[in-house]
């Protein structure tokens, strides 16, 4: 997993750098694909049955499975990129969020607050610990910058099925203890996502692709993953080409 995880980190930076204005993000897709192909691993994504992409691509009010298209990226778009591959039989998977071509201070402090909550969520990865102190790591940093998780999608554990036990919000419920929640074990691989938008909000389907999930009221949002190991010696990012 190591190994397909520096892959897929290089596949995801070589997409998000040509991620500009007036570029297709059915370009972008493309690209995912041949870089895919061209270090032998599969898209995970296509074994998602009926999903015909090699990446989820998402702008501005999208949270999660938007689907590449003709939409030609703008100037001050949020765009988030998710790609997940198959190598050597096992899964990982890897999402980052860009604002294209601009400085808008407003969006870069949302960005922000996502790339903090999950750094602070990965440290809370450790062996004895549990599910519940990494959504509780996202909570806090989120709510401490006035942006809210996003509350009805999860990360989740990965390894030979893209998706697989256990479930790894973005919060703690109330009344839930962390004592409660699944203990984190050698071994263990989890993708760890922030999923996260500016306000409060419900969600729905966008349009009638059945795929793409936004924010009801437009509000914007974001996404930050990594797939993560728990080891003896603490965690190890796997989505990490270093």
């Amino acid at each position: 997993m190591h190994q397909g995880g520096k892959i897929l980190d290089k596949i995801l930076w070589r997409v998000l750098d040509e991620a500009k204005t007036g570029t297709k993000t059915k370009d972008l897709d493309n690209l995912a694909q041949m870089l895919i192909e061209k270090y032998q691993a599969f898209p995970s994504f296509k074994t998602v049955r009926d999903y015909q992409f090699s990446t989820c691509i998402t702008l501005n009010e999208e949270v999660v499975h938007g689907l590449p298209s003709h939409y030609v990226l703008k100037k001050g778009d949020l765009l988030s990129v998710d790609i997940g591959i198959l190598y050597k039989g096992l899964h990982t998977d890897h999402a980052w969020t860009i604002l294209v071509d601009s400085q808008d201070k407003q969006k870069e402090r949302f960005l922000k607050a996502g790339k903090i909550a999950l750094k602070k969520a990965i440290q809370k990865a450790s062996l004895g610990k549990r599910v519940g102190s990494i959504s509780k790591a996202i909570q806090d940093t989120l709510q401490k910058f006035n942006y809210q998780p996003v509350k009805s999608l999860t990360g989740h554990g990965i390894g030979r099925k893209l998706h697989e036990p256990p479930a790894v919000p973005c919060f703690l419920p109330k009344n839930t203890r962390i004592e409660e929640t699944p203990q984190l074990k050698t071994g263990m691989t989890l993708a760890i996502e922030v999923i996260y938008s500016e306000k409060d909000v419900n969600i729905c389907l966008k349009g009638n692709n059945h795929w793409t999930i936004k924010t009801k009221d437009d509000s914007l949002s974001a996404l930050f993953e990594h797939t993560v190991a728990i080891t003896k010696k603490g965690p190890i990012i796997l989505t990490k080409d270093i």
